[in-house]
């Protein structure tokens, strides 16, 4: 490819081929055609940050995340040497949905805001409602329910699906947190249909984990373990473990037939990802399960939930946990 001519225009090419074959889900070919195009662009004195954040999107899609921050790093260095505003907010806002996958939520939403406070600078509006849709998504968590309802009020755009996709997930999130189950399944379901538009299975599998758990808690169960099955599908497409795995513990916790005991191969799972959002929502699971299966100490495995959320700023879930325990 070097030698067709100017290597700007070939870095362009290139990096288009990779965003073509992550669509087709040919991540080594996605992987090596990003890395050629920021080859080329640091040869030709150009600034890579573009490409190195298209890199580090595929390798969160992945689960590649150490792989990930690395080039965040990297494309962080690049993008401030070329003032480049908007990559420097996409950067931002990529390791505020890092920090929220690793449950670190203070971290989260500094990040998030940071990423906000950057694209208000500049015309981008994808990238600006896509970090204030990761921004609800966090302080949605943290339980300010007011703050979050003011960012998607501001989040607006054309229909992009990843746009609309993200939008409506932390819409559904917001919804499930102010118990309105019923327009949180909708607002899901309307994410996962946008994610499937862009051949983002990872997010289209937590679309429809959130709508299936708007269905548990609306009491349509059988809808409810049709989603997950769904979200499992989804997840399966990618290499991504830890998307495979909310999937198959939200799929058991559903379960008719389930115990009130993590099956010995999905504990070692978990246990083996080391994540802690994860081991918050396997607890939540085992305590779903031994109140459904009439277990004595749920109330307790509820309350032992709760607070160990709450410690780590999971506010919304605490509350969550609280009242389904002094439920009867």
């Amino acid at each position: 490819a070097r030698e067709l001519g100017n290597q700007g225009e070939i870095a362009n090419i290139l990096t288009g081929l990779g965003v073509v074959a992550r669509s087709r889900r040919d991540w080594p070919q996605a992987e090596q055609s990003l890395k050629e195009a920021i080859s080329l662009r640091v040869e030709s004195g150009y600034s890579p940050a573009g490409e190195q954040v298209h890199l580090a999107d595929l390798f969160m899609e992945v689960g590649r995340s150490s792989d990930a921050l690395h080039v965040l790093d990297k494309a962080e260095i690049a993008a401030q040497a070329a003032g480049a505003r908007e990559d420097l907010g996409e950067i931002l806002r990529m390791r505020a949905t890092l920090a929220q996958s690793a449950g670190d939520l203070n971290a989260a939403q500094r990040l998030a805001e940071k990423a906000v406070g950057e694209l208000r600078r500049t015309n981008g509006r994808l990238p600006l409602t896509l970090s204030m849709a990761e921004l609800s998504s966090v302080v949605t968590a943290q339980g300010d329910l007011k703050r979050a309802e003011s960012l998607l009020g501001e989040s607006s755009g054309p229909p992009i699906p990843e746009m609309t996709g993200a939008v409506e997930l932390a819409r559904a999130e917001f919804l499930l947190a102010r118990g309105q189950f019923a327009e949180a399944n909708e607002a899901a379901r309307k994410s996962a249909a946008a994610f499937d538009k862009a051949n983002l299975d990872v997010e289209s599998a937590k679309a429809l984990m959130a709508q299936a758990d708007a269905l548990e808690m609306s009491g349509r169960l059988d809808e409810a373990r049709a989603a997950c099955r769904e979200a499992a599908q989804r997840a399966t497409r990618t290499p991504n473990q830890l998307a495979a795995a909310f999937a198959a513990l939200a799929e058991w916790r559903l379960a008719a037939d389930s115990s009130a005991a993590l099956p010995p191969a999905l504990k070692a799972r978990i246990a083996s990802l080391r994540n802690p959002d994860l081991d918050f929502w396997a607890q939540y699971a085992v305590a779903v399960r031994a109140k459904h299966t009439q277990i004595a100490n749920s109330r307790g495995l509820f309350h032992a939930l709760a607070t160990a959320a709450a410690n780590r700023g999971y506010v919304t879930l605490s509350r969550r946990a609280l009242a389904l325990g002094e439920a009867p």
